[in-house]
């Protein structure tokens, strides 16, 4: 049936709009806005070697035995994982006879981005235990974007297979963001119900999730909708100085953002408790367990980490106060909760800079500040327990 020219006006680009809406909803089921900026990454200066893959429970994982070079306009360095898929050496599943074993969990700043694999702070604080005549292994299972949910998950799967007697976490800033981008409320209570079972009754619960109305229960099963609701909506809530479940779960540089807002502090309720249910679960395993935090380079000095902490929300030529570290430390004095002051050893340090400019994150001469610090809490537990050990 041929269509007149005045139809033709009408039907032809409503038919274009329809099948563009459906090669946008295909495409959105199969790739996800991560793969995108991984996809954009070499064309804004970086040739990110490509070490990791999707994974089923953890989001993703790093390949095991893979190897090459990570160039960025900040840096370049060699990069290399063991058969267990850990930025590491290699490592026997079964713990040496008299070795005291350190398992680090965190995300990037744990893994290393920005240094070999021997210049970051874990290789650091074991070189210096190993100097001082103890026999300790410290194992980096740090994966870039990680958050405590991802890292809990990692212990209860296979971490505590490599028989740690000693679990430090660094939970970074951003990890606010993460927790809710990773499964949020109803992934921590699943997790919290599997490993205990009826904890989750007075936990309180920031923000609630509003119901949604009808229409937008119906279009929520559109990934394309999904996506772009949730992204529109936060921009909104962001613009309006909202803490809400949509910018919590898309922004991930609302932790810089939202500093003065209302409600900051309970944007840190699930954060908080999914650390207090990894101490609980180390605890229970017998393993001793040690929080730390990474920081940025916008809460040490005026000129660190320029001009890249424009993107994350922050000013140029300003220090701001810690305050996500600081609610954390906060949060670990009142559940006696073993804390090291990352933040304090890079800030009474006077090396400068501690961050690369662009990428934000630590240089080889912070992760010796940082290592020294870590070695000297792991070696003052060796000296407490040593009748033990």
């Amino acid at each position: 049936m041929k269509l007149s020219p005045k139809k033709s006006k009408i039907y032809l680009p409503l038919f274009g709009i329809l099948t563009a809406l459906i090669i946008l909803e295909i495409f959105f089921r199969f790739v996800t806005i991560n793969d995108l900026r991984e996809f954009i990454r070499p064309y804004l200066g970086q040739n990110v070697l490509s070490c990791r893959k999707k994974h089923p429970t953890l989001h993703h994982v790093l390949i095991p035995n893979c190897s090459g070079v990570v160039k960025t306009r900040d840096y370049s360095y060699p990069f290399t994982t063991n058969s267990l898929g850990l930025k590491d050496k290699e490592i026997a599943l079964e713990k040496p006879e008299g070795v005291f074993r350190v398992l680090v969990v965190g995300d990037s700043y744990v893994e290393g981005w920005g240094v070999a694999q021997e210049e970051g702070f874990v290789k650091v604080a074991e070189r210096i235990l190993n100097w001082q005549g103890k026999k300790v292994e410290v194992i980096n299972a740090g994966v870039s974007s990680y958050s405590p949910i991802l890292e809990l998950e990692y212990l209860r799967a296979s971490g505590l297979v490599l028989e740690p007697d000693l679990v430090i976490m660094m939970v970074d800033p951003n990890d606010m963001h993460d927790e809710f981008f990773y499964g949020g409320w109803e992934r921590h209570f699943k997790l919290r119900e599997d490993l205990f079972p009826g904890s989750s009754k007075n936990l309180e619960i920031w923000p609630r999730e509003q119901p949604p109305r009808l229409i937008r229960r119906i279009l929520s099963r559109s990934k394309f909708f999904s996506l772009f609701y949730e992204r529109i909506k936060a921009h909104l809530d962001t613009n309006g100085k909202v803490l809400t479940l949509e910018n919590l779960s898309v922004d991930s540089a609302i932790y810089a953002k939202a500093e003065s807002w209302d409600d900051y502090e309970k944007a840190f309720y699930l954060l908080k408790d999914t650390i207090l249910l990894t101490h609980q679960f180390l605890k229970e395993k017998g393993v001793h367990f040690v929080l730390t935090t990474s920081s940025r380079g916008a809460y040490h000095n005026e000129r660190e980490w320029s001009p890249g902490r424009k993107v994350w929300g922050f000013e140029e030529g300003k220090v701001y106060e810690p305050k996500p570290i600081n609610i954390v430390k906060k949060m670990a004095e009142e559940n006696d909760v073993e804390y090291i002051n990352v933040f304090a050893a890079l800030n009474n340090s006077e090396i400068y800079p501690l961050y690369y400019p662009t990428d934000g994150h630590w240089t080889p001469e912070a992760h010796k500040i940082v290592g020294e610090a870590v070695a000297s809490y792991i070696n003052d537990l060796i000296e407490e327990n040593k009748d033990e050990i």
